[in-house]
């Protein structure tokens, strides 16, 4: 799960700055001639449209091949290979990865060439096939090098110092973390350099070097400012929390917490970084004595897991797993509201 931070951040990227009005485009869809523009538009519907059922890219696809332009099937097979991801099915996705890699290739597009091959290696990162997830990164990085695609290479570089974290080889990590801050710095990224210095703090929290851990992380906060987007946000606040926690500084940690809280409601955030608040509430409240909070508070983080790492696709399950936490964080937030009005 850990690679889902960057995988996002990644779609969020590739989306272009300029926001398009579905029916305007479904408008200009109904007069346009051209097939090549038509695929251009019916790709845009379904990127911004939010479509993903398999028939609708099946279909672009399709039509991209009968008047063979490359791009057009590129796109579709990229496109299709991302839902598949989001709904778990790593074989479809990475089928469609695969072909997206080879029609860019016979395109010579060395952008979507580097797209392909990176999100290859991420598939390969979800499935734990660490080695062949390396090799793909590390093809993504030389493709990146090149001056057009060089924003991409610090986040791919991020990722190979996930997958050396993930193997407890904490120096390699640094080290990548290091590098890819470095290629944030040159390039002025202000998302990428918050990310990095999280990354570093991260895995010195993991290490049990606290202070090494907070001075990043608080770097990786200051390093947030006048950034838009702000799901990162919340994993910084949240480790911020547990640093100080493990400093025995509680009310400070409480503080981080409650900030934290406060933008994954306003983001909507219900996943990871909400279930590390629950956590987090669940440590706090058992340092208190406060052991029936507590518990509750771990039950909230236990279920949350359960739906994260779930690999079923029982969508009915899901849903009865969602309500059962919506109904907790509710039950929680009387429970303390109740508690403060007594002090």
């Amino acid at each position: 799960m850990r690679f889902l931070f960057i995988y996002f951040l990644f779609l969020a990227q590739l989306a272009v700055a300029q926001v398009f009005d579905i029916d305007s485009l479904k408008r200009v869809l109904k007069s346009e001639q051209s097939p090549t523009k038509k695929i251009k538009i019916r790709s845009l519907i379904g990127e911004y449209g939010g479509i993903e059922r398999a028939t609708y890219w099946d279909s672009i696809i399709k039509d991209a091949k009968q008047i063979e332009y490359l791009y057009g099937v590129t796109y579709g097979s990229f496109m299709q290979s991302l839902n598949f991801t989001k709904k778990g099915q790593y074989d479809k996705a990475v089928e469609f990865a695969e072909q997206s890699l080879f029609f860019s290739q016979k395109d010579r597009d060395s952008v979507w060439m580097g797209y392909s091959i990176e999100h290859l290696g991420t598939l390969n990162s979800f499935i734990n096939e660490k080695q062949t997830a390396l090799k793909y990164y590390n093809d993504a990085v030389k493709l990146y090098d090149s001056k057009k695609l060089s924003w991409r290479k610090g986040y791919v570089i991020i990722k190979l110092g996930e997958i050396h974290e993930l193997d407890s080889n904490y120096v390699d990590g640094n080290e990548k973390y290091q590098e890819a801050l470095q290629c944030f710095m040159s390039a002025k990224d202000s998302s990428g350099i918050s990310i990095a210095y999280y990354k570093i703090g991260k895995l010195f929290k993991i290490q049990h070097q606290l202070d090494t851990s907070l001075h990043y992380l608080l770097k990786a906060l200051d390093s947030r400012k006048n950034i838009s987007d702000e799901y990162y946000l919340c994993f910084i606040l949240n480790d911020l929390a547990f640093v100080y926690l493990d400093l025995g500084k509680k009310e400070i940690a409480y503080d981080y917490i409650l900030k934290s809280q406060k933008e994954s409601d306003r983001i909507g955030e219900k996943g990871l970084a909400f279930r590390d608040i629950n956590f987090f509430l669940f440590r706090y409240y058992k340092s208190k004595k406060d052991y029936e909070l507590a518990l509750q508070y771990k039950e909230v983080a236990d279920s949350l897991d359960k739906v994260l790492y779930n690999n079923s696709n029982d969508k009915a399950i899901l849903r009865q797993q969602a309500k059962y936490i919506y109904d907790k964080e509710k039950e929680l937030d009387e429970i303390e509201k109740l508690e403060t009005n007594c002090y």
